[in-house]
Order: structure tokens, then sequence, then C-alpha cells
């Protein structure tokens, strides 16, 4: 996550969150190279929203995000979907998710996921991750100094149960240093 950067996502009940990172560290427990995301964080990722290279101001930007975000909301009613897939993720795979195959993932989170990537890109936004993404819940990340081998061959135990995710809300963040995120604005199902 690049400072600066905004993430629109969904954020995770932070007793979910415990649930998660309480299953994954004892799984993992033998694994200390990785640095977890402090729980109040936890979310599922649906658009990183690369801003750097835009000449708008701050404001003009976030606002134009919001509008995006909130266009994208309009008559999605609440729902709950469950990610069963504990997976590295990412360019270097250096992030441990939980996630879904793709064609697992529940139509109605790909369905908002395409709507909220889709409006941001109306307002030429650059999503970063643009091509095979899918929805996931990022948990941790691993050193950069642990080769990217020893992770992508680290096998990946299936969970015990689905997480249940319960998408009643729509979070635009600011990405800031070390993992930590910044609340901007937040958008409650169903909108309008």
């Amino acid at each position: 996550m690049k400072n600066g950067n905004l993430l629109v996502g969904i954020p995770v009940d932070i007793a979910q969150a415990k649930e998660h990172q309480g299953v994954v560290k004892e799984l993992w427990s033998e694994h200390r190279h990785i640095r977890w995301l402090p729980l109040e964080f936890e979310h599922c990722t649906l658009a990183w929203v690369d801003v750097s290279k835009s000449s708008r101001p701050r404001r003009a930007i976030v606002r134009a995000v919001i509008g995006a975000v909130e266009r994208s909301a309009r008559g999605c009613p609440q729902f709950e979907t469950v990610l069963h897939k504990f997976e590295w993720f990412g360019y270097n795979k250096d992030v441990l998710v939980i996630t879904e195959p793709s064609r697992q993932i529940s139509r109605k989170l790909v369905k908002l996921t395409s709507a909220v990537r889709n409006r941001i890109k109306d307002r030429n936004f650059r999503i970063l991750q643009a091509g095979s993404f899918r929805p996931h819940i990022s948990l941790g990340r691993s050193s950069p100094d642990i080769d990217v081998y020893s992770r992508i061959y680290t096998p990946e135990p299936a969970c015990r149960a689905p997480f249940r995710l319960v998408v009643d809300r729509l979070v635009i963040y600011e990405c800031l240093a070390d993992c930590r995120l910044r609340i901007l604005y937040t958008v409650t199902l169903p909108l309008g």
C-alpha cells in the first residue's frame, strides 16, 4: 500500500477479525516472519485507488471517490458472504489473505466489487491490481527478507470453517505508513 493512496473496502467486525487472526496465528505460529495487520484495520479489499499522479486537489480527489462509491452502493442491499481459502496474495505473494477461488466468489460480492471499480475508473483514477483481482481480507504481510519461494511453497491450510463477511458498509480509507489506515468516509448499505 503506497502512502496517500485510497482503498475501498468492507470493514470486518472486530469480533470476526479476532476470530480470523486467532485461527491464523495458531496455524502459522511457527512463522515469525509474518507481520499481522492491526485488528481495527481488517477489511475486505474491493479496490486500491492510485491517486499519486492526479493533479486535482486532495479534497476534490476524495469527493470524487466518495461520489463513485456512493453511486456504486445505490440500491445495493446488505448481504452476507463467506470466504474459505488462505492464500499468499499480491504481486510478490507477500500478503496472507482469506479469499475464494474466482468461480466461487459470491455473485453479489463480484457485482459490488465490479461496480465500485468501474465507477472509480469512470472518474479517471487508476485502479491498482486491475487484472485478475479478487476481493480478499488481508491478515498479515511477510517480511521482505523472506524468499518468495518459501512463501509460495508453504502449505496453505484449509480453513476449519468458512469466515462469514457481513456486507453492510463500504469504507474509503487513506493508506498510511506501517499498514495503518485512516477512515475518510463510510457508506451504509442500503443507500437510497
